[in-house]
């Protein structure tokens, strides 16, 4: 791809359930992807409610995501108002102050870490020098950001996480077509992501029902068992297994990392979450698979360290 993607290092779960589908008999197949982010705002929609002063209903939603998590809604209240007033440009100065002194990822309150505008980076495993040039150009973006988006930041996330969608949907229709199979993902349509963003954030989100937007739309065109039903995937197992029968591969691939040959990354503790990783140890998953498409990404071609 023209940039570093995460989405091929999930092809084998991919690969797999189209090939059952071709199997079945089916030529087309419905996928998912986009349907969480667009209809489960993210939590800066509550520093939203703070800047724009809707405070009683600030506090109805901090109330319930704290019940909801077993939080304190006074904390949650409090991270709200912090962001709000600071607005994004004010999070992309703190933020950059963190990077700069390479402060790890999870040092922060968990309240912190929900309630922000992008996932905290893992500071610890940038150079100096890199630290400084991040801190740089996000403090570049605060300088000439347009302060109007301060007021709809949930949208503002939401159309970014979108697009990264969009690209890993890319991957999986390359991966449908070379089956015979065409596949389609009906929350990334135009027409869909227009009509949802349509309704304000802190109307799409609701700790009591989740996507309850989308269970009103389709209330009578899906099974009702399918609206009402309380479980939700995980698939950290099938990385961690994926890691295990790779771990050859990963470890060749990290022994003399481009990344750290362009000075971007310290290697010791980028091979400790792989190794961490391999004996099924919590690790921050979504870093480490960008950090690994961008090494892949930099060597050109996946052949320069043969995958198993």
């Amino acid at each position: 791809m023209d940039q570093p993607c995460a989405a091929p290092f999930f092809v084998g779960p991919t690969k797999a359930r189209l090939a059952m589908a071709r199997e079945l008999g089916s030529t087309g197949h419905l996928v998912g992807e986009g349907g969480d982010v667009l209809f489960s705002p993210p939590p800066i929609y509550l520093a939203d409610l703070a800047r724009n002063g809707q405070f009683p209903m600030l506090w109805r939603h901090c109330l319930a995501w704290a019940r909801l998590r077993t939080r304190s809604p006074h904390q949650l209240f409090r991270r709200a108002m912090t962001v709000g007033v600071r607005g994004w440009r004010g999070e992309l100065r703190t933020l950059a102050s963190r990077i700069e002194t390479g402060r790890p990822a999870g040092r922060e309150s968990w309240e912190d870490d929900w309630i922000a505008y992008w996932p905290r980076p893992q500071a610890d495993w940038l150079t100096v020098r890199a630290r400084h040039a991040l801190a740089g150009q996000l403090r570049e973006a605060a300088r000439r950001g347009d302060p109007a988006q301060d007021s709809a930041c949930a949208d503002v996330v939401t159309r970014a996480w979108l697009r990264h969608q969009s690209r890993t949907m890319d991957v999986v229709r390359h991966l449908g077509a070379e089956l015979g199979i065409e596949v389609h993902a009906p929350f990334l349509d135009p027409d869909v992501v227009r009509a949802a963003l349509s309704v304000p954030a802190h109307l799409r989100a609701d700790p009591t029902a989740p996507k309850r937007l989308l269970r009103c739309a389709l209330t009578g065109l899906v099974p009702d068992c399918v609206l009402s039903r309380r479980t939700k995937g995980d698939y950290s197992g099938d990385a961690y297994r994926g890691v295990r029968a790779a771990a050859p591969w990963l470890r060749r691939l990290l022994a003399d990392p481009a990344v750290a040959d362009h000075g971007m990354i310290e290697p010791a503790p980028v091979r400790a979450v792989l190794e961490a990783a391999i004996e099924g140890r919590p690790v921050p998953w979504g870093p480490f698979t960008q950090l690994l498409a961008l090494e892949v990404w930099l060597r050109g071609t996946r052949t320069a360290v043969a995958p198993p």
